[in-house]
């Protein structure tokens, strides 16, 4: 069963039925919740890629190296699988250091898109 609050977190909005679950962390869970979650798509799969569609760590989680961890859980999987490469999206002007963690397992940049927007308030 995917966690709520943690699906809450990845302000994911799509439907996950066709999500690989390929990581719960549940270190010291907080009111029964998992502390991290690491959701797989099999979107790119055509590609010979994988697609990390939701990771997420609960706030009061985050600095342990567990989002680290699923990350990496997500590599052995696609690799098992015989897959070339793996692929998330991501905000680049997000605060929780998502993308000095992309970096650190050795992830970068492959497309980047602009959005502009106009208040119409």
């Amino acid at each position: 069963m995917l966690c709520p609050r943690l699906i809450a977190l990845a302000g994911v909005a799509e439907d996950l039925r066709d999500f690989v679950q390929v990581g719960v962390v549940d270190e010291e869970p907080l009111d029964g919740a998992p502390a991290g979650i690491c959701l797989l798509s099999e979107s790119r799969a055509e590609l010979g890629e994988g697609f990390v569609g939701v990771l997420g760590v609960l706030k009061d989680f985050r600095g342990r190296g567990l989002a680290q961890l699923l990350l990496r859980r997500a590599f052995v999987h696609y690799r098992e699988r015989g897959r070339t490469a793996i692929a998330l999206g991501v905000d680049a002007t997000n605060t929780t250091g998502a993308v000095a963690l992309y970096e650190k397992v050795g992830m970068s940049p492959a497309l980047v898109f602009e959005v502009y927007e106009h208040d119409l308030g």
